[in-house]
């Protein structure tokens, strides 16, 4: 942080001071200066300084703002999270910095229809008085039982949750029932376990209203809380308020290189499903990978069944051109025809709530483990190998990753006063290149 005439900025760096003079310069009645060329590169070199003091700030610099505003909140103006500070990063922290800074404005170019990535920033976010003081991120401590404490020799760790719509379990998905204090203890138990990619479910990106009960946009709100580096939301036709909406978080100084919103087959679904398709870019030169983040339609009779059959064929069909040609065609939400191309091929994540078991349901005609071996994709628990989790409905699978852990942890309430965050545990896996 600095402060430069009043302005601060998260990752701000300080205005560079004048170098001594190298060059002497006679000068009647005695004395020294430098000589001019010197003169014009030290100001330059400040001019430099503070242009990357104002871009840290997300201070509008060169006629334009950094990164774009949220669609019906013109005055929220967004702000780029630093990386998380975590004891698995430290050593690349700089470098990660460093990367985060150079790219904020840009990376969102390559995206697709219906992607949102701006994050409000906490002073707007705090003009609701439930959210002062509560935004920044809670420390997760120790992560929870049976699930080991990160080292870098684990590989990259993700990490799935439905945060159940930001209100506790057992109450309704509506506004009036978000909660700050579940979504805090979420927080902690995602801050403990320290991911590196996050994909979140049953959140939204609604902007709030006069008399508005809810606490929005709970995307901006999660980004804060869990120290993200980017987030690429991707709801389902419904818009951005709806509560089946699907988010990828990265941390850690892990980018986002280019999202995609997918609409994935509904068959009369009213939640309208979609998967968010992106290229996350670690920050310590490890490749680039592909991930596929998704929620995929509940119940379990036999008409939900043959939706989530056809949603994972489509997925399956996605996975399987990334992998033969790093480009695939999709539906966007909207209706409109698109291609997304410049995926890596070789190392490809998938994850969400499935709302089906790896074996599938009635007659297993929604079996995620038969329907995605044709891409290559295997379940992370598998992949480790070593003892059986038994996964349920939230699930990870990969193809060209190896994996180190896997584990399956609900949310502990810590702030909240009764009852569980959400209704989901996590699923957590580490995967190793």
């Amino acid at each position: 942080m600095c402060n430069v005439a009043g302005i601060t900025g998260p990752g701000a760096m300080p205005i560079t001071a004048l170098p001594p003079a190298t060059t002497n310069a006679p000068i009647t009645g005695g004395g020294s200066f430098p000589s001019l060329e010197t003169a014009i590169a030290a100001l330059t070199t400040a001019v430099q300084g503070l242009a990357q003091s104002l871009s840290g700030a997300g201070i509008v610099t060169g006629g334009g703002a950094l990164g774009a505003i949220p669609t019906a909140a013109a005055a929220a103006a967004p702000t780029q999270l630093a990386p998380a500070q975590s004891m698995s990063a430290q050593s690349t922290q700089a470098q990660a910095s460093s990367r985060s800074k150079r790219r904020l404005g840009a990376r969102a170019a390559q995206d697709g229809p219906g992607v949102v990535r701006s994050v409000v920033d906490k002073a707007t976010l705090e003009q609701d008085p439930r959210l002062r003081g509560k935004l920044e991120p809670p420390s997760g401590g120790a992560p929870p039982k049976g699930v080991k404490v990160r080292t870098r020799a684990d590989g990259t760790r993700a990490v799935t949750i439905n945060i159940h719509g930001a209100a506790p379990a057992g109450k309704g998905i509506t506004p009036g029932n978000e909660s700050i204090q579940g979504l805090r203890d979420i927080a902690a138990y995602v801050n403990s376990i320290d991911p590196d990619v996050v994909m979140v479910q049953e959140i939204n990106d609604r902007q709030s209203k006069v008399g508005d009960p809810g606490l929005s946009p709970v995307t901006s709100v999660m980004a804060h809380l869990i120290g993200a580096t980017d987030m690429a939301y991707t709801p389902g036709a419904g818009g951005s308020g709806s509560r089946r909406g699907t988010a990828i978080f990265t941390r850690n100084g892990f980018t986002i290189e280019q999202a995609h919103n997918v609409d994935i087959p509904d068959r009369g679904d009213p939640a309208r499903r979609s998967a968010g398709v992106a290229v996350v870019q670690p920050p310590d030169g490890r490749p680039a990978f592909s991930v596929i983040s998704t929620h995929m339609s509940h119940m379990a009779n036999m008409a939900a069944s043959q939706r989530r059959h056809d949603q994972l064929a489509e997925l399956d069909r996605i996975a399987g051109a990334i992998r033969t040609g790093g480009e695939f065609s999709y539906r966007s939400p909207g209706g409109g025809q698109s291609r997304a191309a410049g995926f890596p091929q070789d190392h490809i994540l998938l994850g969400g709530d499935l709302n089906t078991t790896q074996g599938g349901r009635n007659g297993k005609l929604d079996s995620a483990d038969a329907q995605l071996a044709s891409s290559g994709l295997r379940h992370a628990n598998d992949l480790y190998g070593r003892g059986n989790v038994r996964p349920r409905i939230d699930h990870i699978y990969a193809y060209g990753f190896g994996a180190t852990s896997s584990a399956l942890q609900g949310v502990a309430a810590n702030e909240l006063q009764s009852g569980s965050p959400t209704d989901h545990p996590g699923y957590v896996t580490d995967l190793s290149f």
